[in-house]
């Protein structure tokens, strides 16, 4: 954090948890937020976000950046590597998301609502 001169509270990153939290705020969403804020003029930027996780399963219990790579790409034998068995909702996950993806590719747009001062909301994929 300090060779990308992110100041943090040393109190609230005690835990492994809080230090995920903060490093996800301060070095992810914050400077993300702030390049959306800075084209004050432009209607074309949307702001995703990727919370599928499983719970119950020891190495997805918490959403993370590389998943989505396997949802973007539809490689669902990855996940089935992983023993996960039922991948009926993550399937239609994944579909959603690469229709997403390719309605941007042909429309330039998506096909939920934009970013703005007014909009800050992420569109979530669960």
């Amino acid at each position: 954090m300090k060779l990308n001169d992110v100041t943090i509270n040393i109190e609230e990153a005690q835990t492994g948890q809080q230090q995920a939290q903060v490093v996800t705020d301060l070095y992810f969403k914050q400077p993300a937020l702030q390049f959306l804020d800075n084209l004050k003029n432009n209607p074309h930027k949307w702001l995703v976000r990727f919370d599928w996780s499983l719970s119950s399963h020891s190495d997805f219990k918490s959403a993370y950046h590389i998943l989505d790579l396997i949802f973007w790409f539809g490689k669902m034998e990855i996940l089935n590597a992983h023993n996960v068995k039922n991948l009926t909702s993550e399937i239609a996950l994944s579909q959603q998301i690469m229709n997403d993806l390719a309605y941007f590719a042909k429309n330039s747009t998506m096909p939920w609502t934009p970013y703005s001062i007014h909009h800050t909301q992420p569109h979530v994929y669960i």
